[in-house]
């Protein structure tokens, strides 16, 4: 009668009784499945392993009834691999999965409660205008489900028409987020405390905020994504670093798909759009003279109307001989028209090191003519420290 019931059940459906270190890793790699926040992890690696589509390995797993790490032993007895053979590919299975939490910022042996942030991002954005140095330190909190960070940011701005540097703005992030199958969805309020320079294009001068929801689709090594928000002051919050300050409320936009070419890079192209809404002041980066007083010109005989006291022409229909707003003066009062923005952008994230990763990205915008490269590092100072465990 057992021996019936031995033959009739699924391959591996009895672990090996008298192997306790495969039952180990098998209990591993269960484990990692069992856990929301890992499971697309072993469950990629599972696949990659069997050599398999992670669908195949899900409905396999319904199937049969089994758990991932019984159906990972199971299809290997099936394939006639001798016991010590299965403890090896477990092993190795285990330690890829590991290395791919590693990599995506996951400790496999953190606690699950909180961990400290520390990192430093640094940037060089170039364009015609002008280029601008960013430096900023991050402390804070995380756990899987959010972060809280506090930044003091560095800047020099070096334009074609004067150059400045100091403190940005305290910036204060707070983020949540969460998964529902393939799906990612997450929110957060980024707050400024105004203690840059306003003069020298540090600071809006006022405290902002901004507010940004994303969801993002992720199948597989392709992921999705689409970031709406509203902000009261744009700075370098909507895809580049632009080259002025504006001081006025905004609707933004971006969306992308991000590919993970290699274990360490990851490509991505997306678009943006950013509508100011109402009275906007700007304040440039770029330039060191007073905004000019806008004076009435008299109407040619071939020309129509003069625009009348502070109007201006929009970036769209500017002339080509016609400076951006962010070079007519420090200081300037301009319409939401003024400060339309929209374009397209290209990014890659390098893993240089668990603790380094390289980002380089290309933003062309289409109203204000610029197209910004911009190289950065960063150091995630917080993967150096010796790592909690249970």
């Amino acid at each position: 009668m057992f021996a019936a019931i031995a033959l009739l059940a699924p391959a591996g459906a009895f672990p090996q009784a008298g192997n306790p270190e495969l039952k180990q890793e098998i209990d591993k790699i269960d484990a990692y499945a069992a856990n929301p926040d890992r499971k697309f992890a072993a469950a990629a690696a599972i696949a990659g392993h069997l050599k398999i589509h992670r669908n195949r390995l899900a409905l396999l797993s319904r199937q049969t009834g089994q758990s991932y790490g019984r159906l990972f032993q199971s299809q290997l007895e099936q394939a006639g691999y001798p016991p010590e053979e299965i403890l090896l590919q477990a092993r190795l299975l285990n330690t890829a999965i590991q290395r791919s939490l590693s990599e995506t910022g996951d400790r496999p042996d953190a606690p699950s409660s909180v961990a400290p942030v520390l990192y430093l991002s640094t940037s060089v954005d170039h364009n015609s205008a002008g280029t601008f140095y960013t430096a900023a330190p991050q402390i804070g909190v995380e756990s899987r489900n959010g972060v809280l960070t506090l930044t003091v940011p560095f800047y020099r701005n070096s334009g074609v028409l004067s150059s400045s540097g100091g403190i940005g703005d305290l910036l204060a992030n707070g983020h949540l987020f969460g998964n529902i199958g393939d799906f990612q969805i997450g929110g957060g309020i980024l707050l400024g405390v105004p203690t840059g320079n306003r003069s020298l294009g540090l600071s809006a001068g006022k405290v902002t905020f901004d507010g940004v929801a994303q969801l993002a689709w992720q199948p597989g090594k392709v992921r999705v994504f689409v970031s709406p928000g509203f902000a009261n002051s744009v700075f370098n919050n909507v895809v580049y670093q632009r080259p002025y300050i504006s001081d006025g409320n905004a609707a933004h936009l971006t969306s992308g798909i991000e590919f993970q070419a290699h274990r360490r890079i990851v490509i991505g192209a997306g678009g943006f759009a950013l509508r100011p809404l109402g009275a906007q002041s700007v304040i440039s980066r770029v330039s060191a003279e007073p905004a000019p007083t806008n004076q009435p010109a008299q109407p040619q005989p071939t020309q129509g109307p003069p625009p009348g006291p502070g109007k201006r022409v929009g970036p769209k229909n500017r002339p080509p001989n016609e400076p951006p707003v962010f070079e007519q003066g420090t200081i300037a009062e301009v319409s939401a028209q003024d400060l339309r923005d929209h374009g397209a952008s290209v990014w890659s994230y390098v893993r240089l090191h668990p603790a380094l990763t390289l980002h380089l990205a290309v933003a062309r915008s289409v109203p204000f003519r610029l197209t910004t490269a911009r190289v950065g590092l960063g150091f995630n100072v917080a993967r150096l420290l010796p790592r909690a465990r249970h």
